[in-house]
């Protein structure tokens, strides 16, 4: 009887050893709680454009180093702004004159340009971007779009960087030619930014598109025009994550006399005007 009597109570005490061992189990694990939402320095990332009429450029290329002077005269209205993972902030005026800056983040609306100021009321709705600035005392205030990045396949992607001009093949004759006295940068983003940095702080920036009919070639055009010209275009001929060498093609026009003392169109030439060498900066 004893015997009965324990083992009834070892089947009874294992019972509930499993009963509890099971529910136990049957609690899942704990939920992990969601990621992070992006901060404001992740949301702004890539090129807004502001639709604003064009007016035309105010200077050529040939007098840059005069705009230091002529700045504080006509500012014009931000047309671009465009933010790099690495801290580098571009915003351009005019469709042409770009100002290049690294920024820092000071609070959850404000960004602090290097050199130029703050970046204020920074804000962001889905892809719609507006914050206010002052430029040479002006106030601005700045509502921009987003601007879809430009399809770049993936051997192509080394592309987008940041360049320096070496002095190899044309280089060397282009610093000569233009005065250059310091490093002439590049910047191609993938947005469509094709910017030119000269030593002096002065900056272009313009717009790269990838040319419809010749492979492995970019046409640049001012952000204000409608079209690029077909007929000018950079072939690239060598690429890797360091090395960037390409051609400057034009296609000049070919004429030839109707007979009736007309002269008219016949086709075009490839004319290699420069060959350039640049390295990753």
């Amino acid at each position: 009887m004893r015997n009965h009597f324990t083992l009834w109570h070892l089947a009874a005490f294992l019972s509930l050893v499993l009963f509890f061992s099971c529910k136990k189990d049957d609690n899942p694990a704990s939920t992990p709680p969601p990621p992070p939402p992006p901060t404001l320095f992740e949301r702004v990332q890539g090129r807004w454009d502001v639709d604003v009429p064009f007016m035309g450029r105010k200077q050529e290329k040939s007098s840059y180093a005069s705009f230091k002077n002529q700045e504080n005269l006509d500012i014009g209205a931000v047309t671009s702004v465009e933010f790099f993972s690495d801290s580098t902030c571009i915003i351009t005026l005019n469709y042409y004159y770009g100002l290049v800056h690294a920024i820092s983040v000071s609070d959850s609306i404000t960004f602090n340009m290097e050199g130029l100021g703050a970046l204020t009321n920074i804000r962001v709705f889905g892809d719609s971007l507006s914050f206010s600035f002052t430029y040479h005392d002006i106030p601005m205030t700045v509502k921009a779009a987003k601007r879809a990045n430009i399809e770049v396949s993936e051997n192509k992607k080394a592309l987008l960087n940041r360049w320096k001009l070496t002095s190899e093949e044309d280089g060397a004759a282009f610093y000569e030619e233009n005065e250059i006295n310091g490093n002439f940068h590049m910047i191609i983003s993938a947005a469509g930014s094709f910017v030119q940095q000269y030593p002096d702080n002065y900056t272009q920036s313009v717009n790269w598109k990838w040319h419809p009919e010749e492979p492995d070639a970019i046409m640049t055009y001012a952000a204000g025009q409608d079209e690029a010209n077909n007929n000018h275009y950079f072939k690239i001929l060598e690429l890797s994550a360091t090395r960037l060498k390409v051609q400057e093609v034009s296609l000049e026009p070919v004429y030839e006399d109707d007979g009736t003392g007309n002269e008219i169109i016949t086709g075009y030439e490839k004319v290699i005007v420069n060959t350039f060498v640049l390295t990753a900066k």
